[in-house]
């Protein structure tokens, strides 16, 4: 995890104080160890991730969204988020080979999620704002919740997270509770 130079800015921005990207926003990186996922030696799977807000289209920024598909925020964003984890000691950008951007509007326009937004992870917020769903529903036997809208939230690492407390539940039994 790269951390913002400036928290408060790259807050405003997600709070709909948005005028433009902040230049260095706090960047997840997510790099498997797995050697099956490696291109070859001299190379690695790496996923840079960051907060942005929501797409609209015609959005300025100055209402909370953004026109994704406008402008070249994308790939301006992509570049800083490269120079980010450069200047943290991790030079991804000499090895690359190819990336991919994606956006709120490749999100909204797949999913169909309004803005493209992913919910935010489990007890975000001032008092827990954002708890979601348990991963098993009490009153269906056998219904077991898995996603975004389920524990512990959005995002590529809350989501596999809730596919691993699933598992666990459906293997272990419904009185499972985690690793102990």
């Amino acid at each position: 995890m790269l951390h913002a130079a400036d928290p408060a800015t790259e807050r405003a921005g997600l709070d709909g104080d948005f005028g433009s990207l902040c230049d260095r926003p706090t960047v997840t990186v997510l790099r498997p160890g797995d050697p099956a996922l490696l291109p070859d030696a001299g190379h690695e799977t790496a996923v840079l991730s960051v907060t942005v807000p929501p797409h609209a289209p015609g959005g300025t920024g100055a209402e909370g969204t953004l026109d994704w598909t406008a402008g070249g925020h994308a790939e301006r964003l992509a570049d800083a988020l490269l120079a980010a984890a450069g200047k943290a000691g991790l030079d991804l950008e000499s090895r690359l080979l190819w990336r991919e951007t994606r956006t709120p509007a490749d999100t909204e326009r797949e999913t169909g999620a309004p803005g493209g937004a992913v919910p935010g992870p489990a007890l975000a917020g001032a008092g827990g704002a954002f708890l979601r769903a348990a991963n098993r529903d009490a009153g269906v036997n056998g219904l077991y919740l898995v996603g975004g809208s389920a524990h512990p939230g959005g995002g590529l690492a809350h989501t596999g997270m809730s596919g691993a407390l699933v598992t666990g539940l459906i293997v272990n039994g419904d009185d499972w509770r985690g690793s102990q």
